[in-house]
Formats: C-alpha cells, structure tokens, sequence
C-alpha cells in the first residue's frame, strides 16, 4: 500500500425520500475501498480508459475510485443499476464529491443493453454482485440489492460467461481462462467477506503453432510477475502483523505480563523476518521477470528480422533497387531497436536483481536513513576518511565517480 493518506470515503446522502430501496455501504462496501486502495499502484499502471460498475448503488464505489486514482488517470466511467433510485443516488454522490459531470449512471440489467457497444472495451469491472441467499429470485425492488437466489449467485453467474465479451484484456486463445485470487478478507458478525480478483491466465501454446497470438515467454513473464506482486502484499500483511504484535506486547508488559510479553516479542521477531524474505524473495523474481522480458523481446526482434531477410531476397531477385533500399533501411533499424532494447533490458536487470548490489551501497544508504531518523550508528557502519577538522575527505574513487556522473549530465 501506498505510503499516502487514506482516500476518505466519500460523501454521499442516503436520506432521500427515493432511497428506501438503495442498499446501504456497508462492511463489504468498506472492505472493497479498502482493496482498492492497496492496489492504488496496480490500477495507476493499468491506466484503464473504460471503468465500469455493475451495481453502483449510492455510487460510493465508483467515486471513490476517482478520488483514489486522481490526477494520475483520466479515465470513462459508466454505471449501471437496475434500481432507478439506485442510479438517481449515484448521480447525487456524483455531484456532492464534484464529480457530476464525470460518471453516467444508466438504468439496466449488468451490461446486456450495452452489447455489443462494449465488446472488448472495457479495461476494469468492479461489481458488489448480492449474494444473500434467498429460497427464490427477488420478486420486487427492494430485494434487487441483495437477493442472491438459492445459491447466492443468481447474478454473478449469468455475468461470468460475458466476461471474455467485455474485458479488453481477456483473450481465450488456445484455452486460456480466468483465474480467481482472494485479494480481500474481512469478517463481520455472521459474514465472511471476500473480495476477488480474475486474472487472465493462458496455456502455453503447442509447438508449432505460429496462430496462438502469446507465447510461452509472454505467458511465464505475467506469471512471474503477478507472483511478484502476491509476494509484496504478503509483506505487507506481515508488517502489518508485526506492528500489531508489538502494541500487544507493549500491553502484556503494562500488565506485568513477563511470559506473554516474551511471546509477542518472538511473534514480532517473527514477523518481521518473514516480511523480510517476502521482499528479498520478490526482488529475485522480479530480477528473473526481466531476463524473461529480454528473451521475449530479442525473440520478436529475430522473427521481425527473419521477415525482412525473407523480403530482401525476393526483392533481390526482381532488382527493384528502390524496393532493396527501403528493406535495408528497415533492417537495419530493427537492429538498432534491438541493441537498445538489449542495452535497456540490462539495465533494467542490474537495477532490479538485489544479488549483486555492493555492500557499500547498501551500508551508505541506511547510513543516510540514519541520519534522517537521528540515529547514530558510526559504531556500525564503516565511515569515510575525515580531515583534521572533522570534514570527509574525498578519495580518488569518490572523485572520478562524480566527474562521470557529471559528464553523463552534460550529455543528457
């Protein structure tokens, strides 16, 4: 999560003559904000164009998601309710957070009436579908908002086959499929909450065929990095522990509570180094995913390559030399992309991969973030030759350092 003030839940007005049959934010409302939020740098990056929310209800949900990911993305969002009241609230939420002029809000059944306008348009789908179990379908409005059928899934299970319809990034080729994540779990009174997430998931190809549209490359680097990110919220969530552990503790030894104290002290302990090697294990699967993405990569240069190679010698059979020039002209700019490419994608490893980084670097660092907490620790870290007067004296090393980094600013 973000380091940032919580986004505040937004205003909204459920006192209204016409809201008697709108479904109240409640525990699951709050916990899907919530999920939102930790994934505030995951939805920036996805840069979604088309947000749509299927049941926006008091319309907090979608209006939170403005707040959360302004000024960073720009993007359209539609809502749909079958609740004509449920829409006019929205509107309402809408206007009391300034965003009236930024959400439209229409009154149907999910999506039905917007295919095919949509297919494959829309970039993110968030829907709070009712899930309370009822022993027949809703018969009247006010049940619309939370009657989930027999099973509780009456609604959601006539939305998941439109999925592949509707999202932009789900393409079933060669079988792939959705994959369902628990990113959220909350439980209040008598409810389990949970909140989903799917991700698109395809099977690797078969060898040889040249029509999958993704390859075996492309499908372990979203694996590789989606495991990444799964590795840094369970980090998180063990911070999140440790601190917990550690009030706890504080409260045991105001208690006079030496054993239980010395357990949530080993608890802490504990906590803290496995979010430590979450981490540590992130960062080398993040340093694999970009040698995954340098072979990927080099791999479509050679088959662009091998297209021109194929052309050139056509029109070297028919000598039309304007028709070679342009070829070579396009060879040898797939050259050129594909050594800056190699060179970026290096640099991309050396940042990434935590196995290779200089221990001075790391000494010096937590050196200056000692510093800035106003801690000493000279006794622990080694420090740099010093003058008579207490000033650090710059070692040859030092210096030819900085004439690069200057010389490298004047050519930038």
């Amino acid at each position: 999560m973000s380091s940032e003030s919580h986004v505040p839940t937004p205003l909204y007005s459920l006192g209204l003559s016409y809201t008697s049959s709108i479904y109240d934010p409640s525990n699951d409302t709050f916990l899907l904000m919530d999920v939102l939020e930790e994934h505030k740098n995951e939805l920036i990056s996805l840069k979604p164009l088309l947000v749509f929310e299927i049941g926006s209800g008091s319309g907090v949900i979608t209006v939170f998601l403005k707040k959360l990911l302004h000024p960073w993305v720009n993007f359209i969002s539609l809502t749909s309710d079958i609740n004509m009241n449920a829409c006019r609230c929205t509107q309402e939420t809408c206007s009391m957070n300034s965003f009236e002029k930024k959400i439209d809000s229409i009154c149907c059944d999910t999506i039905k009436p917007f295919l095919p306008r949509i297919c494959n348009k829309i970039d993110l789908l968030i829907f709070n579908p009712p899930y309370v179990l009822t022993e027949e379908k809703p018969r009247c409005e006010e049940e619309l908002c939370y009657a989930g059928g027999p099973n509780g899934r009456h609604v959601l299970d006539g939305l998941l086959p439109r999925l592949k319809d509707v999202l932009t990034v789900v393409n079933f080729v060669d079988g792939g499929h959705l994959e369902c994540s628990v990113v959220g779990n909350r439980i209040r009174g008598c409810e389990n909450l949970f909140v989903l997430i799917l991700i698109e998931v395809y099977l690797i190809p078969k060898m040889g065929n040249e029509h999958s549209g993704v390859s075996a490359l492309d499908n372990h680097l979203f694996n590789l990095r989606f495991a990444a990110k799964e590795l840094v919220r369970n980090s998180k969530k063990c911070e999140k522990e440790e601190k917990d552990e550690k009030n706890k503790l504080v409260a045991a030894l105001k208690k006079g509570q030496r054993e239980v104290a010395q357990v949530h002290a080993e608890n802490a302990i504990r906590k803290k180094n496995e979010a430590i090697n979450y981490l540590r294990m992130s960062a080398r699967i993040d340093a694999v995913a970009a040698r995954v993405q340098t072979a990927a990569t080099q791999k479509r240069v050679t088959q662009s390559m091998s297209g021109v190679v194929k052309a050139m010698e056509s029109a070297m059979k028919s000598m039309d030399l304007e028709k070679v020039q342009n070829l070579m002209d396009r060879f040898e700019r797939d050259f050129e992309n594909m050594d800056v490419t190699t060179a970026t994608m290096d640099n991309a490893m050396s940042a990434t991969s935590t196995l290779n980084v200089p221990q001075g670097d790391v000494d010096m660092l937590m050196k200056e973030a000692s510093d800035q907490a106003g801690i000493e620790l000279n006794m622990e870290l080694p420090a740099g030759e010093t003058g008579t007067i207490g000033i650090k004296v710059s070692t040859p090393a030092e210096n030819d350092d900085l004439s690069q980094r200057l010389a490298a600013l004047r050519q930038s």
